[in-house]
């Protein structure tokens, strides 16, 4: 009987602490998890169409070419740029009078009194090259060719309120005849150049801006010209192709 008490005893005494150490383990609070928050991923930047895409939305003129790398970086200029020069190519006149100041709409109501339709319709190539003049104006320089013949022409363009308005740059007789190279940079080099000449006060200078003969080369510069109309490209030397 003893002996059957002191193994209750002992089966008791394990129970408990069985039991006590099950209460122990539960008592203890839970560790709070951290939860990883997943990082926010960047928006995905806009992207800009390529000139090509915009000429296929826009319906322009397949004559028309602008390289991405020659175009402006906003998406707007681009539209800007190609629409304007797609509604010269088509004698568009409520469209270019939509994007061009007073004076110069009175020009184009002139050029298409003398028959505009007729020149761009000759023209079976059209290259666009832009930048930023030394001057901080936007500025194109458009390339029209006929056959091998070429014409240059150089407008600047500013945008207001989502409106853009171009305006004609100089734009010297024969120019095409006297760029190489990036005909876009040989452009504002030969700018820079007529600057630089105006700024010289000896009498040299003031006769080659009125025409006279160069110390250079014994024949006149004109390059102080005012802007030309498209009346059609000139038939200079032809000179290299745009960017070779």
């Amino acid at each position: 009987m003893t002996n059957l008490l002191k193994t209750i005893s002992i089966a008791l005494a394990a129970l408990l602490l069985v039991v006590t150490g099950c209460s122990s383990e539960e008592s203890k609070p839970e560790q709070t998890q951290q939860v990883a928050r997943p990082t926010p991923k960047p928006r995905p930047k806009p992207v800009v169409k390529t000139p090509e895409q915009l000429k296929n939305e826009m319906n322009i003129d397949a004559r028309i070419f602008m390289d991405e790398n020659t175009a402006p970086r906003s998406e707007d200029a681009k539209k800007a740029v190609l629409n304007f020069f797609n509604a010269f190519l088509n004698a568009d006149e409520a469209t270019l009078k939509s994007m061009l100041s007073f004076n110069e709409q009175l020009e184009v109501n002139a050029m298409i009194a003398d028959g505009l339709s007729d020149v761009m319709d000759q023209v079976t190539y059209l290259q666009l090259l832009t930048g930023t003049s030394p001057e901080n104006k936007e500025t194109v320089l458009a390339i029209y060719e006929i056959g091998l013949d070429y014409q240059v022409q150089v407008w600047h363009y500013d945008s207001m309120n989502d409106s853009f308005t171009f305006s004609a740059g100089e734009t010297p007789p024969n120019l095409v005849s006297q760029l190489s190279g990036d005909w876009l940079e040989s452009y504002f080099a030969l700018k820079d150049k007529q600057t630089e000449i105006a700024n010289q006060q000896d009498a040299e200078s003031s006769y080659i801006l009125a025409g006279e003969v160069s110390a250079d080369n014994g024949a006149p510069d004109r390059g102080n010209e005012g802007p030309s109309n498209p009346s059609g490209p000139s038939r200079p030397v032809r000179p290299r192709t745009p960017g070779f």
